[in-house]
Formats: structure tokens, sequence, C-alpha cells
């Protein structure tokens, strides 16, 4: 979280200039050599954002904890990513350090309605470890393609159909046997059992504590 933050605030000035530039006049050829137009990757981080804040707040989560955890997921993985194109760490894999562990680690489960505790859980794959986060990935390939002169702009169009077609396998290749089988008896363990652990965790956060209002 702190080398999320920092990266932020070291650049700051060029997030401002970019801010200016991609609405100002001349934006059209400033940034060409990217890997997307600055004003649509502006408009996608907007959208993104704020689909998620919008479902944590409408499934439940108070407009407080909607704020927090997209600050405690966010953080993280602006840090993360950066570690990744500088360092070239092989892996990235932070267990238990979700929004929802710090939360309940910090304060204690107790003081969060059950409703609220149970909209993070729901969203718990998206940090379980950071280690499936695809940002640090992509942020990693951008920066070999950059240090190779590779044009980023139709690395840009191969990142989303992998990733449209990684979904598309991943559909086939789990829930069909899921379906067929049934969970216990899939042998699908890595999947199941994480999704599992979570509820697991949820069911003790609202059974071995006093509840908040």
């Amino acid at each position: 979280m702190v080398l999320g933050m920092y990266s932020l605030w070291s650049a700051r000035r060029h997030l401002k200039l970019t801010l200016v530039r991609a609405f100002g006049p001349g934006s059209e050829a400033w940034d060409q050599a990217e890997p997307m137009r600055y004003r649509s990757a502006l408009g996608l981080l907007v959208l993104s954002v704020g689909f998620m804040g919008v479902f944590l707040w409408g499934a439940g989560a108070p407009l407080w904890l909607v704020v927090v955890y997209l600050w405690l997921y966010l953080t993280p993985t602006i840090g993360i990513s950066r570690l990744r194109a500088e360092l070239g760490a092989p892996a990235n894999e932070i267990h238990f350090t979700a929004p929802q562990h710090i939360l309940t680690q910090l304060v204690g489960p107790g003081a969060f309605p059950l409703r609220a505790l149970t909209v993070l859980t729901v969203f718990a794959w998206t940090s379980r470890s950071f280690g499936t986060d695809p940002t640090p990935f992509q942020i990693e390939g951008f920066k070999l393609a950059e240090g190779t002169r590779l044009n980023t702009r139709p690395l840009t169009g191969a990142m989303v159909i992998a990733v449209l077609a990684g979904l598309l396998a991943w559909y086939v290749a789990l829930l069909s046997p899921l379906y067929r089988l049934g969970a216990d008896s899939s042998k699908l363990w890595y999947d199941v059992g994480h999704a599992s652990s979570a509820f697991a965790e949820l069911q003790n956060w609202a059974t071995a504590v006093p509840r908040g209002a």
C-alpha cells in the first residue's frame, strides 16, 4: 500500500499533465505512442471503478466502506504493478491482505454489519492473494514491449482477446465438470476450496463474535 501511494505521489505532476492534455487541445497527437489513448484509459478507469463502487453500495455496503474498500484494493494493485514492471518478480502472491482481512483485523468483524461483510466476501476473489490480479501482468507486458520497441497499440488488442478467450475457456473447463459431477466429486479443489473457504470465514465472523448494528 505504501509503495502504491508513493507511486501516485511521485507521479503527481505527470498525472496532472495527463489530465490536462487528455482533454485539452492537441490531445490527438500527444499519446499516439501509448498503449491506449489517455482519454479512453481515464474513461474506462472511471467506468470500472464506478461500477465496482455502485455494485458494493447497491449490495449493502455503507458508502464509507465502499471508499475504504476501493482504496485498500487499488493501492496495493498499483504497488504490485510497479514491482512487476521495474523488478520483474516472477510472482506476486500476497496472502491474507485482502481489504476484508485488513479491516476485520484492525477493528474486528463485530464492528461491521453482517450484510457488509457478506458483500466483501463476494468480492474476495478479486484480492484473495493478488496473485491473479491482471493489472501487474499487463503492466509488465507493456514494460517488456517498451524495452523492445514493440508497438503497444496492437498489444492492447491482443490482451483483450486473450482475456475474453481465457474467460470462455475457464467457463467451459470449470463450470462443465462442476455441474456434471458436483463440487465435491469434481476434484477441482483449487477453485472450489478457495470459494468455500471465503464463506467459511464469513460464517466464523457471523457466529463467533458479537455483531454490530
